[in-house]
């Protein structure tokens, strides 16, 4: 049960919130800071170098303080960062590339369904976008895809065993394998 705060009773915070006021990402940071605490072998040399990133990102140390400017945090945070290049033209460069956020979707438009031999279309043209970070939906995502394109590769050389295989057919298994083997390859590329 929710543990009521302050004098409002209608006013409830969960076992999840902290502190009054934190946000989901303070949360998600704060988590991702500990692990990385746990993981890194020089945890300075990482935060310093994620920082910096951040601040190539949005314009440089200037702008990373610019909510609390002339504050002693934001003159130490102005000086950690230029310590780190974040002043330097060729180390801005270097670190805008790698902590180039990646997109964690991909998207995949999905053209009208063909039907018929009359080439009749049913369903309009949609575009479905799936977030990889979540391991469930990355694991489902690449083992379907990896599935499909063995059972392509599969039916096109039962198509093949006939004896007198349909080459459209042959082609086409094989096409939606490649198909399916190339939407693999942009999900791995974007993990």
């Amino acid at each position: 049960m929710p543990k009521a705060t302050g004098s409002d009773p209608d006013h409830t915070s969960t076992t999840e919130q902290t502190a009054v006021g934190m946000q989901a990402y303070d949360i998600a940071a704060f988590r991702a800071l500990l692990a990385a605490y746990e993981s890194e072998r020089d945890f300075s040399e990482w935060l310093t170098g994620l920082v910096a990133g951040v601040a190539a990102h949005v314009g440089g140390p200037y702008r990373l303080t610019a909510g609390r400017s002339g504050s002693w945090e934001s003159a130490r945070i102005v000086e950690w960062m230029q310590s780190a290049g974040c002043e330097i033209p060729e180390e801005v460069e270097y670190l805008r590339e790698r902590w180039a956020p990646a997109d964690p979707a991909v998207t995949v438009t999905l053209p009208q369904q063909i039907t018929g031999e009359q080439g009749d279309t049913v369903g309009p043209e949609r575009t479905v976008t799936l977030d990889v970070t979540d391991d469930d939906a990355y694991y489902v995502l690449t083992d379907a895809l990896e599935d499909w394109a063995h059972q392509r590769r599969c039916d096109a050389e039962d198509e093949r065993a006939t004896g007198c295989p349909v080459e459209w057919s042959v082609a086409h298994y094989q096409r939606m394998a490649a198909i399916a083997d190339a939407m693999l390859e942009r999900v791995n590329a974007d993990t």
